[in-house]
């Protein structure tokens, strides 16, 4: 399981790291990035015991990090709703899922739902319910069958979801 991006408070990373100890013992947490909550969530890992499944690592520049993307299971791009911003937000790691075919499980807000559910690239769950996102990896991580109808799906979006066209849509938007 990857996320990747800034450690920041409304990351929700400690969320994630407190539902990892009721995710599948095999699975991994794998964290690139940085940001001033790191050190903290590897506190937080260790108190948790997790320290031997959780790993960080980075940051990489944008060119070497899609090649640790490409390799994860699952993407995640589960943020807290902070406000307006965050509930209406689009992260770009969310596209950056869908162009390397990784499905993701992300915050059930409405842009979000749009494309994750709307192009069947993952599951959205709540993002401050550790049960819940347990619950979604590791139904997502014992079913192969639908880790890759996911990952086929964003192959197929991935066509569709490219700024060229996106572009296009905004500056109609603005006008």
């Amino acid at each position: 399981v990857l996320y990747q991006g800034h450690f920041l408070i409304n990351n929700g990373l400690d969320t994630v790291i407190r539902s990892f100890a009721e995710v599948n013992d095999n699975a991994v947490l794998v964290l690139i990035g940085s940001g001033s909550e790191k050190e903290k969530l590897k506190a937080l890992s260790l108190e948790m015991n997790l320290s031997g499944r959780i790993f960080f690592a980075g940051p990489y520049p944008l060119g070497e990090l899609i090649r640790y993307t490409v390799c994860a299971d699952v993407g995640l791009c589960l943020i807290k709703n902070a406000g307006k911003s965050f509930y209406y937000s689009t992260p770009n790691k969310m596209f950056e899922f869908i162009q390397a075919g990784v499905p993701q499980l992300a915050s059930d807000f409405p842009e979000m739902i749009r494309y994750v559910s709307g192009y069947e690239a993952g599951e959205v769950a709540d993002p401050e319910n550790v049960k819940m996102i347990a619950g979604k990896l590791n139904g997502l991580l014992s079913d192969e069958v639908k880790l890759n109808r996911y990952g086929s799906n964003c192959i197929k979006a991935s066509k569709e979801l490219l700024w060229n066209n996106i572009e296009k849509d905004l500056i109609e938007f603005v006008k």
